[in-house]
Formats: structure tokens, sequence, C-alpha cells
């Protein structure tokens, strides 16, 4: 899915089914230019969603954070 993690990941809930979820940004490969945002299921670890690297997409450079 991604070759290396970009920042400290944050987790709550983001799939709204009482398990905690994580959301990181990653490397989606070896150039460190192409980031994106994903989110993994906190039960299974099977992708949620993700949000680039495409050129519609903003550049993910710093730390996630969620809240309610």
């Amino acid at each position: 899915l991604c070759s290396n993690l970009g920042a400290t990941p944050a987790v709550g809930d983001v799939s709204n089914d009482g398990v905690p979820d994580v959301v990181v940004a990653a490397y989606a490969g070896a150039n460190l230019e192409d980031t994106v945002l994903v989110a993994l299921n906190g039960r299974t670890g099977a992708l949620l969603w993700s949000v680039g690297p495409t050129t519609d997409a903003p550049e993910v450079r710093s730390v996630v954070a969620l809240a309610n």
C-alpha cells in the first residue's frame, strides 16, 4: 500500500464502527514527493480511504490530527 510513513499516525474512529482506526500520511512510492493520506480499518487493517498523490490533492507534509 505505502512504502514509508511520513508522520506519526493518528488514532480515532473515522469509520463510525466503535473501533479506533489509523490515519497517517505516507509515501506512496520511492519518490518522497508522492505523499498520500490513508485511513486503515482498526479491526482488519484494510484501507478505508486514501487521498493523493494527484495534482488535485493537497500535498501531505504534516502530522494528522483527528477531532470529533
